[in-house]
Order: structure tokens, then sequence, then C-alpha cells
């Protein structure tokens, strides 16, 4: 199976260029967008918890 590529174009100050290198800015994009993932998969998963929970406990009643 072959993934898909997206190209993608960052925008950011020229003052924290100058701070941090590009090595370092790609280095923390994967991070970011993984931690992301990571967030709103956790949050389909409360979710989903929340919805068996309310029907469990209206079953229950």
């Amino acid at each position: 199976m072959v993934k898909q590529l997206k190209e993608i174009k960052i925008e950011l100050p020229s003052d924290l260029i100058e701070i941090i290198s590009n090595k370092e800015i790609m280095a923390m994009l994967p991070d970011k967008a993984l931690s992301k993932a990571e967030y709103y998969w956790s949050r389909c998963k409360e979710k989903e918890f929340e919805e068996k929970y309310e029907e469990l406990k209206r079953c229950m009643e």
C-alpha cells in the first residue's frame, strides 16, 4: 500500500527562525502532529466510553 504525501507550507516569524534552526523545527513538527492526533484519539475513546456508560446506566434504571 502506497501512502499519499501532501505538501505543506509553514510561515513562521523571522525572529523565531533566527532562534531555532530548520532542523529543530522539522524535528518538532512530527511530535506536535502526533501528540495532537493522540489527543483527538483519546477524546474519541472517552466519548465512546461515555456513550456506553450512559447506555448501561439507562438499562439499569
